[in-house]
């Protein structure tokens, strides 16, 4: 056999490993990708699983689905001479990944204006001290059809009224001395450290989405690492770490 067509086949062997190792791709239970044709701009969403795209050609975007949680601030007019200062604790998630990568940048902005005008009209029809009482200002999840997400729940966390607050607990400042922290109740405590776990898991959410931007085939070895760890029971169920990183 020629020695030329012994190299054709060897660089066409290694072309295909290559390309199948940089376009199989692992997806999380709780993710979705979103996988973009760069040149033809058509979109597919790739469900959990192990599944194969194109380098180069498919733009890959890996979606968290799971619920997610935060904090939004927002100041409104309550009567003709006082602003209400409104705290509020949303829950929501994406139902539909392509729509939500497409206002990502913007997201936040967005959803922020949504709660803003879902208050808007609650402090319309509710007198204070009603509207001091309630815990979840909304009844029925609400689909936000252009943020292609699932707004759960919206809760009532702070009321300011001018400078006069209402009286519903405040977070606690972690950095003062135990002995100036106010007394708490164990569920105000309780509530205190849901609500940092919240904040923790968001930021958590954004700097994989951040990472699996910027470097998406380290985020792939990242996500492995975690599958491996969720589920190895012992060291011997682990790979080398070269295999891993693929």
């Amino acid at each position: 056999m020629p020695t030329n067509y012994v190299k054709k086949i060897v660089v066409l062997v290694l072309l295909i490993i290559i390309i199948l190792t940089l376009g199989t791709i692992s997806i999380d239970k709780r993710e979705n990708v979103v996988v973009t044709n760069i040149f033809t701009k058509k979109e597919s969403v790739l469900t959990p699983g192990i599944h194969f795209t194109w380098p180069l050609v498919e733009r890959v975007n890996y979606i968290f689905m799971n619920k997610r949680e935060g904090l939004f601030t927002v100041n409104l007019p309550f009567n003709e001479t006082s602003k209400a200062e409104i705290s509020v604790a949303i829950q929501w998630q994406v139902i539909n990944p392509q729509t939500y990568l497409s206002v990502y940048e913007n997201f936040h902005k967005i959803l922020a204006n949504k709660v803003t005008e879902l208050l808007e009209i609650r402090i319309k029809t509710t007198d204070l001290s009603t509207f001091n009482q309630l815990n979840d200002l909304i009844g029925d999840p609400l689909i936000a059809n252009d943020l292609g997400i699932e707004i759960i729940s919206i809760s009532l966390n702070q009321l300011k009224i001018d400078s006069t607050n209402i009286k519903i607990p405040a977070p606690i400042n972690i950095e003062s001395s135990v002995s100036s922290r106010p007394q708490i109740s164990i569920e105000l405590a309780y509530y205190q450290a849901q609500m940092l776990k919240i904040n923790t898991d968001l930021e958590q959410a954004q700097m994989y989405q951040s990472l699996s931007n910027v470097e998406s085939s380290f985020y792939r070895f990242f996500r492995k690492l975690q599958v491996y760890k969720m589920n190895a029971k012992s060291k011997s169920d682990l790979p080398p770490i070269n295999d891993l990183y693929k």
